[in-house]
């Protein structure tokens, strides 16, 4: 039997969330996080984090360098609020052009208590609406609000890495939420043939994990009491 089939019967959003992020940073942030840590925040980081994070189109000719500079600059007086953090990226948005950008660009310098803005994520807190200013206010309201739900979260997340954050896995859970039917089930499937190709031991681990934090964020998101969407068909 593949080792998936131990959650394809419950492949949810809230179920996948910690598989999900967890492959993502395998894959991703941690090499993107490596090259911050040994280089700095320079016009090369910019290029490739809004790469991985497809933002580069918004990013015009010769302005890479200067972004590196504003938010390296902003790194030194970023406030311990996520919704004042917010109004900063924001500030930083209308400057150069790239709003969820500068939301990506600051998780590498200060993850901590920070996610990243993403527009799938703030759709499903019903907040992917209006200019982008408005959504992203929106959205960190909200996201605080479902931090403020998920107690317990962030020591299962530490047993399978120490080094991921909690609030990406609740950012996994709101995109897998917020992403259209089709794109959900061909990201589920590739969730799920990631974890068959794990050594089994470690994956029944994640998938267990995966499982009791599926529990926490579903339990905190009905918190919210949204207005309610459609359910997926798993």
């Amino acid at each position: 039997m593949a080792r998936s089939n131990l959650i394809i019967a419950n492949s949810t959003p809230a179920n996948l969330a910690m598989i999900g992020y967890y492959r993502f940073w395998l894959i991703t942030d941690h090499n993107l996080t490596q090259m911050v840590g040994k280089n700095g925040m320079n016009g090369a980081s910019v290029a490739s984090i809004a790469n991985q994070y497809s933002f580069s189109r918004t990013i015009e000719n010769g302005t890479a360098a200067r972004l590196a500079e504003t938010v390296t600059a902003l790194a030194s007086v970023w406030p311990t609020t996520m919704r004042d953090r917010a109004e900063e990226c924001i500030s930083i948005g209308e400057a150069v052009g790239t709003y969820s950008g500068a939301s990506k660009l600051m998780w590498f310098l200060k993850p901590d208590g920070w996610t990243p803005y993403d527009s799938y994520a703030a759709k499903a807190l019903r907040c992917g609406y209006g200019p982008s200013p408005t959504k992203m206010r929106q959205f960190y309201s909200q996201f605080e609000k479902l931090q403020d739900k998920t107690d317990g979260l962030a020591e299962l997340v530490d047993k399978i890495e120490p080094r991921l954050h909690v609030e990406r896995v609740l950012d996994q859970f709101l995109v897998l939420h917020g992403m259209p039917d089709s794109a959900f089930k061909n990201r589920r499937d590739e969730l799920l043939s990631f974890v068959d190709a794990l050594p089994e031991d470690f994956a029944r681990g994640l998938t267990a994990t995966s499982m009791n934090c599926g529990d926490i964020i579903s339990a905190g998101f009905a918190q919210l009491k949204l207005t309610a969407a459609k359910p997926r068909k798993t």
